[in-house]
C-alpha cells in the first residue's frame, strides 16, 4: 500500500528503484576485500541478537550514514520512509545465513521460547531504532499520517516472518535459499497487493515447524 501511494501521487519508476534497492541491499553477498575491511564490534546490539551483530559489522557505516540521512530528510515526504524500509532491509539480510548447530544449541536453552527468545528482542529493538522517526514523520506530514503506520506495520510482519521462515527452513550453517525467496515475496507485497497477507499468513502457518525444526536440531546429541 505504501509503495501504491507513491505511484499514485509521483512516479512509477522511483517506487520501483526504491524496491529494487532494498531487494539487493538485503541479498548483497560481501567480497573477500569487503570482508577484510573494518569490523565494527557494535556492542549496543543485545547479544542474544547475534546475527544482526554478524551481519551489520562490515555494513555498518553504510547503516549508520543512512540512518542519519533519514533523521536529516524527515521533512523530505517520502525520503524517510524509503530510507527506512531500506534499512530494514538490510537487518532482514541479516537472517538469511544458518547458524552452526553448536551456536543453535547455546543460544537455544531447554526453555526455550521462539517468541520471548527471538521475536520479541528483535521486534523491540528495530521499533526503538524506527518507531521514534515513523512518528515524527506522520506529524511533519499530516497529509502522509496513515502511510507511517502501515510501514512500520510491514516491517514488524516481513521481520517476523524471516526469522520464523529462517528456522522452518534451518540447515546447519548454510545459506537459506527459501528465505530469499519468500523474502523477496514479502518485499513485493509492497507493490502487489494481493501479496500483503502473504508473510502474515505463512508466518502463522510456519511457526510450529519452525519451533520443530530448533528442538530437533538443539536435541540431535541427546
Amino acid at each position: 500500500p505504501i509503495f501504491i501511494i507513491f505511484i499514485i501521487n509521483y512516479n512509477l519508476l522511483f517506487s520501483f528503484l526504491a524496491i529494487t534497492i532494498c531487494l539487493v541491499i538485503s541479498f548483497i553477498k560481501l567480497s573477500k576485500k569487503a570482508k577484510s575491511a573494518k569490523v565494527f564490534s557494535l556492542k549496543f546490539i543485545p547479544i542474544q541478537l547475534f546475527e544482526l551483530r554478524a551481519g551489520l559489522r562490515i555494513t555498518f557505516i553504510y547503516f549508520l550514514i543512512l540512518y542519519i540521512l533519514s533523521w536529516l530528510l524527515i521533512g523530505f515526504p517520502i525520503v524517510t520512509l524509503v530510507a527506512i524500509w531500506i534499512l530494514s532491509s538490510m537487518i532482514f539480510g541479516c537472517y538469511q545465513h544458518c547458524e552452526s548447530q553448536e551456536i543453535l544449541q547455546i543460544t537455544h536453552p531447554n526453555n526455550f521460547s521462539l517468541f520471548k527468545n527471538k521475536l520479541y528482542p528483535v521486534l523491540r529493538f528495530i521499533s526503538i531504532l524506527i518507531f521514534p522517526q515513523l512518528i515524527i514523520y506522520g506529524l511533519l506530514n499530516k497529509e502522509q499520517l496513515l502511510i507511517p503506520i502501515v510501514e512500520y506495520v510491514l516491517i514488524l510482519i516481513v521481520l517476523i516472518f524471516t526469522i520464523i521462515s529462517k528456522y522452518a527452513f534451518y540447515s546447519p550453517n548454510e545459506e537459506n535459499s527459501p528465505i530469499k525467496i519468500y523474502l523477496a515475496l514479502s518485499q513485493f507485497s509492497i507493490i502487489i497487493p494481493f501479496l500483503i497477507p502473504l508473510p502474515l499468513i505463512l508466518s502463522i502457518i510456519w511457526y510450529r515447524k519452525a519451533i520443530h525444526k530448533i528442538y530437533f536440531y538443539t536435541h540431535a546429541s541427546n
